[in-house]
């Protein structure tokens, strides 16, 4: 259980949330996620378990356990605790994979330095050899993930028709899957399987290395849309969209949002409904259904029927 945020929503609750309209949002929002705070704590985590492992590889069994854990914690959290406010679109995951270098930069430094110290001249030019490779390798990562975190994969635009259909329901997709239509056959389209072929390799060995280095092929778009269609995975139910909501998709909130709706508690002295009908007077709507001051003068609001409230918005699923 986490302690901290369970202390803070009863804090907040009796002391600082005082209208409807609060106490409404405490209840039915999940806290968000503040990725800035947990990817460096876990980069250098991982950084410093790589680093040392130079010296005491017993320190990676105790970083996997370790980590292990911590997959296991914020996997719960992430499904039932909280909720992403953000979209970093991946970028957080790219940036931490490449930092994670920096550990195994330092690592292979530091075994150069022990065997040049201890002047064994085979390890130590086999750790500089490693340490270009890797300088390659991080290069070479750069390279492939930079264009993904500016573009979408080239799989994913139809260069016909652009930006015409930027809301394509799911249930068309679904169909155009169900048809054939995004149907690849990655055998056909991978180097390594064709090489295979020509040396007649076995499908066991040539399979795991083709996917590991095609992923290009074998993890596209449309590769994971034929896979889900083949699998009969279950999907949610395709929203639909008007054509204001298509129009206002990317725009401000803020220029597109109406003023919001005032929600006050009802009071048995008939306070609220004198102040909705001044408010009224000056075209400003408010409502107090749903939301009453109890006995003992404290504000609540009716937590059985939710979707019933004034306030209550269907989220738009873009």
């Amino acid at each position: 259980m986490n302690w901290s945020d369970l202390l803070q929503y009863l804090f907040f609750e009796a002391f600082i949330y005082k209208t409807p309209r609060d106490k409404y949002s405490q209840y039915v929002g999940l806290k968000g996620i503040a990725w800035g705070k947990v990817y460096p704590k876990f980069t250098n985590f991982v950084i410093i378990a790589l680093a040392y492992s130079c010296i005491s590889p017993l320190v990676l069994g105790f970083a996997a356990v370790g980590l292990s854990l911590f997959y296991l914690s914020y996997r719960y959290t992430l499904l039932f605790s909280v909720q992403p406010k953000i979209e970093t679109k991946g970028k957080c995951y790219t940036r931490a994979l490449q930092q994670i270098l920096a550990g195994i930069y330092v690592g292979e430094l530091c075994l150069i330095g022990l065997f040049s110290l201890r002047k064994a001249k085979g390890p130590a030019i086999m750790l500089a050899v490693l340490f270009f490779a890797t300088i390659a390798y991080n290069i070479a990562t750069n390279r492939y993930l930079n264009p993904l975190e500016d573009r979408f994969p080239d799989d994913m635009v139809d260069a016909e028709n652009g930006e015409q259909d930027p809301l394509l329901s799911a249930a068309e997709e679904g169909q155009a899957v169900a048809a054939g239509d995004a149907r690849i056959d990655e055998h056909e389209r991978s180097h390594v399987q064709r090489l295979g072929r020509e040396m007649h390799l076995p499908q066991k060995v040539v399979s795991p290395i083709a996917r590991f280095l095609e992923p290009h092929v074998y993890a596209s778009h449309q590769a994971m849309r034929a896979f889900l269609a083949r699998t009969g995975a279950e999907t949610e139910p395709a929203p639909e969209y008007s054509e204001e909501d298509i129009k206002k998709a990317y725009q401000n909130p803020s220029l597109t949002s109406k003023a919001p709706l005032i929600w006050l508690p009802k009071d048995n002295y008939g306070l609220s409904k004198k102040e909705i009908e001044s408010l009224s007077a000056e075209d400003l709507e408010a409502t107090d259904e749903g939301a009453w001051v109890n006995s003992k003068g404290k504000v609540d609001f009716e937590r059985s029927n939710l979707r019933g409230l004034p306030v209550w918005k269907q989220p738009k699923a873009y």
